[in-house]
């Protein structure tokens, strides 16, 4: 019986603040409701957002539709590292579609290279070609950075989460002993 008046505590909607309360208990509450509240908005938003940003053709429609989801005010942290993250794997995989394209359109110049019997032609395609291989490469250091920028900052959110749900399970110890 015990561990089930814990585990109300974990299921209760709000922590009511009484004003009886100590001080550090008041604040635990208010900060259990305002990350409970901000988790919450970030699960029911997040799909959403996925949504917006696998459907949206360009980054005006983007940042008009995630304002009219969030309004101008996007004070939720969950909701606003997520945003970060979804932005640069869009750019990421924006950026894999271009180095794509440039690689067939170098096997075409290549191909057109080879059918031509104009010298002059040859050579724009040639520097066309040379053009194309350094946007590739100069894309493909940016992919690299961003691969690992991106990856770092899904570490970050995962370790700033765990370290939330820590401060949560000390917050919930402490409001459960002055409760007793």
């Amino acid at each position: 019986m015990k561990y089930l008046k814990k585990y109300s505590v974990f299921n209760e909607d709000q922590f009511d603040v009484d004003p009886n309360d100590p001080v550090n208990v008041k604040k635990s509450k208010e900060n259990l409701d305002s990350v409970d509240g901000n988790i919450k908005e970030y699960n029911k938003l997040k799909p959403n957002i996925d949504s917006i940003y696998k459907t949206a053709k360009t980054d005006d429609e983007i940042n008009k539709k995630i304002d009219d989801l969030l309004g101008k005010d996007k004070v939720n942290p969950y909701i606003t590292n997520y945003l970060t993250v979804a932005n640069d794997e869009r750019k990421f995989k924006t950026m894999l579609d271009d180095m794509a394209a440039n690689k067939l359109k170098i096997d075409e110049y290549k191909d057109l290279i080879s059918q031509s019997d104009n010298e002059d032609q040859k050579k724009l395609m040639t520097s066309t070609i040379t053009n194309l291989n350094s946007k590739i490469l100069n894309t493909s250091s940016s992919i690299s950075k961003l691969k690992i920028d991106v990856e770092k900052r899904k570490k970050d959110i995962s370790n700033s989460t765990s370290n939330n749900l820590k401060e949560i399970e000390d917050d919930i110890k402490d409001i459960t002993k002055t409760a007793k």
